[in-house]
């Protein structure tokens, strides 16, 4: 960058004209853009050549290269031929999630609050603006408590085509038996978790609404949790929500501390008491276990997600 003499100082043209400014690197360091248009997003040519790099190792294919160079080292080298499901890396994933999520508003508002006793109107009305043929054991959209929304809901939908046709519109609809217009929200897509670390992870579990976990379709439901039903929950339908291919012989959970409680929700109508757990869990699992646990963050956790049950916060101890 050529200098201009001001004031017997020496500057580059961007400082001269009055365009310098202090930016953030793409690794975090701060620098002072030197770039007449500031446009200059890297503090140097190596911080430029290094996070271009980064975001290259990071896709899911080249995610997939790496690991299956290792195992096959690793079993020409050093005879492994089993992994140790314990040191399983987070699946190799892209950056955002399935779908999207987007706010609520409805024009009148309800008469009262919606609360997880009453979502069923509210279920009903967002599978009508989904469209997608109801299946009880895959939701296609879940309910999520959001104080910044006017409603005080708001709506997560896995299929990419039904969130990008809803998003910022306005549709005639129905809720508790009174016409209504539901207005959508701009649509947010969800970064999927980054977990880089491998091993033992020891995380924090908080219940902020009951989490369901289920089994004899539909039948029992479990309200004291064991590492088995939390893992059988996260293996069998999690992944395929997601579009990620594990097994449960991926998933390792042990359970620390049980802080929980059973709870029973009545949703009347055919719906009935409905029982789950709240309180808190701490757990050790595997990076396989970290990373679906930080995603139910976003798609919700156990049975009734579609309802607004099991939504959880996930901390690292």
């Amino acid at each position: 960058m050529p200098a201009i003499e001001r004031n017997g100082k020496r500057l580059c043209v961007a400082q001269a004209f009055g365009t310098s400014r202090l930016c953030a690197c793409g690794c975090g360091e701060m620098f002072v853009v030197t770039s007449i248009t500031g446009r200059q997003l890297y503090a140097t040519s190596a911080h430029k050549e290094r996070a271009l790099w980064r975001r290259e190792a990071m896709r899911p294919d080249t995610v997939r290269r790496s690991r299956e160079r290792s195992r096959a080292w690793a079993a020409e080298n050093r005879g492994v031929t089993q992994s140790n499901p314990w040191l399983l890396g987070a699946p190799a994933y892209g950056q955002y999630l399935p779908g999207g999520a987007f706010s609520l508003r409805v024009t009148p508002p309800p008469k009262w609050a919606i609360e997880l006793r009453n979502t069923r109107g509210l279920h009903g009305l967002a599978t009508a603006l989904v469209g997608v043929p109801h299946d009880a054991h895959m939701p296609m959209f879940s309910l999520i408590p959001s104080a910044s929304s006017p409603l005080g809901w708001g709506l997560y939908v896995a299929a990419p085509e039904s969130a990008l046709r809803l998003a910022g519109r306005q549709v005639d609809s129905v809720l508790f038996d009174r016409r209504c217009l539901v207005t959508c929200g701009p649509m947010f897509r969800i970064k999927a978790p980054r977990v880089t670390k491998r091993g033992h992870r020891r995380l924090r579990i908080d219940c902020l609404t009951p989490v369901l976990i289920r089994s004899d379709g539909g039948k029992r439901s479990h309200t004291s949790p064991t590492a088995a039903n939390l893992c059988s929950t996260l293996a069998t339908w999690t992944p395929q929500r997601l579009g990620a291919q594990l097994g449960e012989s991926d998933i390792q959970i042990k359970i620390v501390e049980r802080h929980t409680h059973a709870e029973w929700t009545d949703m009347g109508g055919k719906f009935g008491h409905v029982g789950g757990f709240v309180g808190h869990l701490i757990v050790d699992t595997n990076a396989v276990g970290e990373w679906l646990l930080r995603c139910c963050e976003t798609i919700g956790f156990g049975g009734r997600t579609a309802f607004g049950f099991g939504r959880i916060r996930v901390t690292a101890c």
